[in-house]
């Protein structure tokens, strides 16, 4: 019984670490090269920033800007 419960909470911590991983991910709207990054590992920006996190030009040659 006491391996069951270790067991379930170990499963539901697992899960919350997945999580947790999955909205540290940034993923590029499009392919191309990517410069004036303003984050670092660990960074998280405040919920009112307005300016881009970093900048994008895609292989295509148009720019984007990728925001929180």
């Amino acid at each position: 019984m006491e391996n069951d419960k270790r067991i379930a909470e170990l499963t539901s911590q697992i899960s919350r670490t997945q999580v947790t991983l999955k909205y540290q991910e940034i993923k590029a709207p499009v392919g191309g090269t990517i410069f004036d990054v303003h984050a670092a590992p660990g960074y998280v920006p405040p919920p009112n920033q307005t300016e881009p996190l970093l900048r994008i030009v895609p292989d295509d040659n148009r720019s984007y800007a990728l925001t929180n």
